[in-house]
């Protein structure tokens, strides 16, 4: 049977290690497509293997869809940027472009500070 010492250093370690981890966070991001062609739109993290929406897939804004607000769930403190290009032309492209390729000067928020600045994607 195990003491009440021994469960309470084991808790306590658990507990430290649970400190060491990322805490969760989010970062909330609005876009609108002053275009008038379709666009795919990422969200790339410069400090870890994520993108999203991940798995394969991307954000589609239409021309006429009005600004739209993405919510994503990341760690405090993450660097995350954007790049969104034309359907069917990854050339046409704004910020750090199709799977996040390209270096952007202003493209990029922090995690946990809020609401990122708006951005309009214009031809």
């Amino acid at each position: 049977m195990k003491s009440f010492s021994n469960i309470l250093a084991a808790g306590l370690a658990a507990g430290a290690f649970a400190g060491q981890a990322a805490s969760a966070d989010s970062l909330s991001w609005t876009f609108d497509n002053a275009t008038e062609v379709n666009l795919s739109l990422e969200f790339y993290s410069r400090d870890r293997d994520r993108v999203w929406p991940g798995e394969d897939q991307v954000f589609i804004i239409g021309p006429s869809d009005g600004a739209r607000t993405y919510e994503l769930d990341c760690n405090q403190g993450e660097t995350i940027c954007y790049g969104a290009w034309v359907r069917g032309d990854a050339e046409t492209s704004w910020g750090s472009g199709f799977n996040g390729q390209r270096t952007c000067g202003d493209c990029c928020a922090i995690c946990g500070g809020g609401v990122a600045e708006p951005v309009e994607l214009t031809p």
